[in-house]
């Protein structure tokens, strides 16, 4: 998002769609490298950077509010077969787990690749894993809980023999209607251009031809939501080819930028035209300045199985707080991480990989954000996961705590909406005067009444945490931090299961937490 705003009340925004570069390493200017004949940029300024967001989100577009159904606890990432997804479900919620939806990414099986075990990319349910796939879909929701599944704009050449049904290899596969359709995008000789992903490649759907998209968009339809699936992540978009032969007058240098958007329209569209509107969740990756009208959710992509600030759950708390800055109000990430880069070995799995402290820590940071949605991970059988027996306290804690935010999680949502104000924000935005409040790079807010600073190491049990101006209450404790004079930092203990968190005192939501976690 070609956007920023200073502590000196002043904003820049960018319309053109064509690659730029942002450089702010000099401490007197900003400058920006755009390569276009002409540059479309938006000069402002401001006393309230809410105010500001609100107007720079009018001109962009603003996200859509989730389904209710999201509220009522975590979005469990499993998969491996209908027998794993029931059993592991059915022993989370007998644990006493509030599980609102589960997520099931391998609907259409696996393939192993360089990388690990990779995704077929067909869009039809595996027969082997899921032979009974709108059965399983009925069962859960009959148990309230909601199936989440995974598209993206790639297709591939299935080969039969990977599909079990008799009938398969009669059938022309979505890839091959595609191409002889001439809905893929292609390269300068006329031929479908194949993306390289890891050890495989796959054609990408040309969504600025109007007919391949409603091609796609009942793909979608046909494939997910007449099946009954409640929400999908909409993956990748980011990969448009610069080589690609365009049948427009677009540049592909500007249909790189473009293509998330209309990837995202895609999505939106195919909801409102089935008149699911605010009954499913879609979460996207990628995006672009136009992105957030036709998107529910975003999630961060997929950071290292660590506690890395580059890679890792302190960047996760980065890009939550920064991607508010710019109008991406509706945010999550992967609860422990996605990517794993693990070998085994007699001695077990050496290398970058989930462990259980990892996944607690993460587990407390996101139950404070605005959705709850865990990942088994690139190498599930490395990785801590989340409905280990070990895990389960942890995990219950967490959902608990999310859905007893239901109702104040749902009027901040409805204030994004609104007003492009994100549900998780940097504390700037509240405490805009206070220089303190400018540099914290490890504490958010949820909405404006909740401070929440995780802790992030492997040993540490403690944390330091900044106070703006205001009367705090500690969650935990009741510990009462009289700030009104002025901001302070104070160094609090933060045990396992006790992360940093504090309320504004008098403020309904952080009294109710207490009082459902028998704090008062």
């Amino acid at each position: 998002l070609p956007h920023f705003f200073s502590n000196q009340h002043r904003a820049f925004s960018l319309s053109n769609q064509v690659y730029s570069e942002f450089d702010l390493t000099a401490s007197d200017r900003v400058s920006v490298k755009l390569f276009d004949k002409t540059l479309k940029a938006t000069l402002s300024t401001f006393n309230d950077p809410i105010e500001h967001l609100k107007a720079y989100t009018e001109e962009t577009g603003r996200m859509n509010e989730p389904p209710q159904w999201v509220h009522e606890g975590a979005i469990l990432g499993v998969q491996g077969g209908e027998e794993k997804v029931l059993d592991t479900v059915k022993r989370c919620k007998a644990y006493g787990i509030p599980i609102s939806g589960v997520w099931i990414q391998d609907w259409v099986g696996r393939r192993q690749t360089a990388v690990g075990s990779q995704l077929w990319w067909d869009w039809k349910p595996d027969p082997t894993l899921y032979p009974n796939w709108e059965n399983v879909i009925q069962t859960l929701k009959d148990d309230g809980v909601r199936v989440l599944s995974y598209i993206n704009p790639m297709l591939v050449d299935r080969p039969s023999d990977t599909q079990s049904s008799s009938n398969s290899q009669q059938e022309e596969n979505f890839f091959q209607q595609a191409k002889r359709l001439g809905f893929l995008l292609k390269e300068r000789n006329g031929e479908p251009y194949m993306v390289q992903n890891t050890t495989f490649s796959a054609g990408l759907i040309d969504l600025a031809n109007p007919e391949a998209r409603e091609w796609y968009k009942g793909i979608i339809k046909s494939q997910l939501i007449d099946k009954g699936v409640s929400g999908w992540m909409a993956d990748y978009g980011e990969s448009f080819p610069f080589d690609a032969a365009l049948d427009s007058s677009l540049d592909p240098s500007e249909q790189h930028n473009t293509y998330p958007e209309l990837w995202a329209r895609a999505n939106h569209e195919a909801i409102l035209e089935s008149g699911k509107e605010g009954e499913i969740l879609v979460f996207t990756r990628c995006g672009h300045i136009k992105s957030p009208e036709s998107t529910t959710m975003l999630w961060e992509g997929d950071q290292l199985t660590s506690n890395s600030h580059h890679d890792g759950l302190e960047s996760s708390i980065t890009g939550l707080v920064s991607g508010g800055l710019s109008g991406i109000t509706n945010n999550h990430s992967d609860v422990g991480g996605y990517t794993s880069i693990s070998v085994n070995t007699p001695l077990g799995a050496i290398g970058i990989k989930r462990e259980p402290w990892l996944l607690h820590k993460w587990l407390e940071t996101n139950a404070f954000t605005g959705l709850l949605r865990t990942h088994e991970g690139l190498q599930p059988k490395n990785n801590a996961q989340v409905y280990d027996q070990e895990m389960l306290p942890a995990f219950k804690q967490a959902a608990k705590i999310f859905a007893s935010l239901k109702e104040y999680r749902s009027k901040l949502y409805k204030e994004a909406h609104e007003t492009g104000t994100p549900v998780v924000r940097h504390p700037m935005l509240h405490y805009f005067d206070d220089p303190e409040a400018h540099d914290l790079r490890k504490q958010f807010m949820l909405g404006p009444d909740l401070m929440v600073a995780p802790t992030t190491g492997y040993t540490q049990t403690e944390t330091d945490v900044y106070l703006p101006q205001e009367e705090w209450v500690h969650l935990w404790t009741g510990d009462i931090y009289d700030c009104r004079e002025e901001g302070r930092s104070i160094t609090v203990n933060a045990p396992k299961g006790k992360p940093a968190v504090f309320y504004k005192r008098g403020s309904i939501e952080g009294e109710k937490l207490r009082r459902e976690f028998g704090l008062l």
